[in-house]
């Protein structure tokens, strides 16, 4: 009887102790929320390659503690591998040694660069996993070569949605100020 009580104190004990936190690193930037779900307020954001403390996961959300700032992310930003991610070389542009033929060469911007009659301004983020930074400074160098206008405005730290309220802010203000210059307003 004894050993009945040991074993049901243990098992108790351990149903009764709390998720202890593990680290995770963040993928890329991910929005902390004060509750799971993505309606919920956003407490902070949480740049990609950060080391965060992951508690418990339910639904899809985990528990997150990062610089004194406690909320929920959603568990597909996080690496819980216990592993320090490596950063993933660059890609090269594919089109620059891919695939060759007719229909590349017709519709590629940069192989076409001349032909382009309009002022170009471009917006990037060099932390962009989608699509490599060095794709927009590439066609921009091959705009100025052909001696075209271009702007190529880059955001450091960000990726490709540009989640950064003052990033999104000096898009449609250089935009506002790109049109109006372009169209003589």
């Amino acid at each position: 009887m004894k050993i009945v009580s040991h074993i049901l104190g243990l098992a108790i004990a351990c149903i009764a102790m709390p998720a202890v936190a593990k680290p995770a690193y963040v993928a890329s930037t991910v929005n902390l929320r004060a509750a799971p779900g993505t309606g919920s307020e956003i407490v902070a954001k949480i740049p990609g390659g950060s080391l965060v403390d992951a508690g418990a996961c339910d639904e899809g959300w985990c528990e997150i503690s990062w610089q004194d700032k406690k909320g929920f992310a959603i568990q597909t930003a996080l690496n819980m591998s216990g592993r320090v991610p490596q950063p993933r070389a660059a890609a090269g542009p594919a089109y620059r040694q891919g695939p060759q033929g007719p229909q590349v060469v017709e519709g590629s911007p940069a192989r076409n660069a001349a032909k382009i009659i309009a002022p170009v301004l471009m917006f990037h983020g060099d932390q962009d996993q989608n699509v490599n930074v060095e794709e927009s400074k590439f066609m921009a160098g091959k705009l100025r070569d052909a001696g075209k206008p271009v702007d190529l405005v880059i955001f450091p730290g960000l990726d490709h949605q540009l989640p950064s309220s003052e990033a999104r802010m000096r898009v449609l203000s250089q935009s506002d100020a790109f049109f109006r210059k372009t169209l003589g307003l």
